[in-house]
């Protein structure tokens, strides 16, 4: 709902500004320190201070911007989010897009309250005709290849859409890169309730991740240790064991708002002698995720994930009360994922997961709406420290086998608050 509302009011805040139509050629006159472009559009093409745009050229997106300065020909930007930087250039002819409805980082926003007239030098008409033809110079004096055959352009243009897609998204480089910059975590939880067993209980696991520009992985586990009252017969208690293993990775914006993901999850869990489950294995080899704003892929992000997922599981079968035999299903599951993270203060965050998995028998097999797996939570996380947190979740869970396999209810819900500690290796 705060999301929403911030940007109703960018949009209403933009209305004289550039249109999301708009669209013009323009140039790069000079660049500053601290990413401060000057190009060859102003006033006169209708660019104001405060207008939010972004870049593209024929190699695609190229970075986005919000105006600091105009004049009547030229205009000053601070552009962030630079995808290519080796692609920002002078002698490069860029298309400049309007993308005034889109939300503006809060560290960018505050731009818009200082007052730059003061700063930069000012290109008068005759400034400006002189650099471009400097440029125009320059460009037709060194960068004409002597052999078209050989130029990079030339041999990019001979591949194939697929060829160009690997390129772009598989590079041996970034992924040096991206793995180096990895944290690690571990958290403990010193108090949990759980409504369908009346019982508290404690939970710890870890994690190993990064935020990686291009490639982003994950891998975790959950451990929970517990003595709980039996719902079928309260009478008895008994010690359980639940385990959980999950890896997920992901190729970071193969467009502009899309990235593939992929995971593996496996869980298991032990009350008294029954296992449910035994083993249950969820693997989506490929899916896709569609951000909507992500201004910082720790802490302020919003993006849903669709994922196709192999479905195997095996339980205790209760139908012989005397048998420890396991009864086995595969299946398939068409997984859809939310996840929206936000501060609300420096300290405090706020976090919603929302996980629905309807059950097929295969992947193009009728849907069980009715078999669904889901699990929504919301979490309040508090900044201690650099790298400590307190957080304090509510889960809701709905599980259909299970609630049917041993006359259960279908629901569950969790209340936990746990410790966490965060580290950059």
């Amino acid at each position: 709902m705060l999301k929403s509302l911030i940007l109703f009011l960018i949009i209403a805040g933009n209305v004289f500004a550039l249109e999301s139509t708009d669209v013009m050629e323009t140039q790069i006159l000079k660049a500053y320190d601290n990413n401060v472009l000057v190009i060859n559009r102003g006033l006169e093409d209708g660019i104001y201070r405060n207008d939010h745009i972004k870049l593209i050229n024929q190699n695609g997106f190229i970075a986005r911007g919000i105006c600091i300065k105009t004049t009547l020909l030229v205009s000053h930007f601070r552009i962030y989010r630079v995808t290519r930087p080796e692609l920002v250039s002078k002698d490069d002819l860029y298309q400049l897009r309007s993308i005034n409805q889109s939300r503006i980082p809060r560290d960018i926003a505050a731009l818009k309250k200082v007052d730059f007239t003061k700063f930069f030098n000012v290109y008068d008409d005759k400034r400006m005709q002189r650099e471009v033809k400097l440029q125009d110079n320059r460009i037709a004096k060194y960068d004409l290849p002597e052999d078209v055959v050989n130029t990079v352009a030339y041999q990019k243009e001979r591949k194939s859409g697929f060829q160009l897609f690997v390129e772009d998204n598989f590079e041996d480089e970034d992924l040096r890169r991206d793995l180096s910059d990895t944290y690690f975590e571990i958290f403990v939880s010193p108090y949990t309730f759980e409504s369908l067993y009346e019982q508290e209980q404690s939970h710890y696991g870890g994690r190993v991740y990064n935020f990686g520009k291009k490639y982003r992985y994950s891998l975790s586990y959950l451990e929970r240790n517990r003595r709980i009252v039996d719902p079928l017969n309260p009478a008895n208690q008994y010690e359980t064991k639940a385990l959980n293993y999950r890896a997920d990775f992901q190729i970071n914006r193969v467009t502009e708002n899309w990235s593939l993901v992929s995971f593996v999850q496996y869980d298991q869990e032990k009350f008294g002698r029954i296992y449910y489950p035994h083993k249950w294995y969820r693997i989506a080899p490929l899916g896709f995720r569609f951000h909507f704003w992500e201004d910082d892929p720790k802490d302020d992000f919003f993006h849903v994930n669709y994922s196709p997922a192999v479905d195997t599981i095996e339980y205790n079968d209760l139908s012989n009360p005397n048998s420890d035999s396991l009864k086995e299903r595969d299946g398939f599951r068409h997984t859809l994922w939310a996840q929206l993270r936000s501060p609300l203060t420096e300290s405090l965050f706020s976090q919603f997961n929302f996980y629905y998995a309807p059950y097929a028998d295969s992947f193009g097999g009728e849907i069980d709406w009715g078999d669904n797996m889901l699990d929504t939570s919301a979490t309040l996380s508090y900044k201690l420290d650099e790298k400590f947190y307190m957080e304090f979740t509510v889960q809701y869970l709905r599980d259909k086998l299970r609630a049917d396999t041993y006359d259960l209810r279908e629901d569950n819900s969790i209340n936990t608050v746990r410790l966490r500690y965060e580290v950059a290796l």
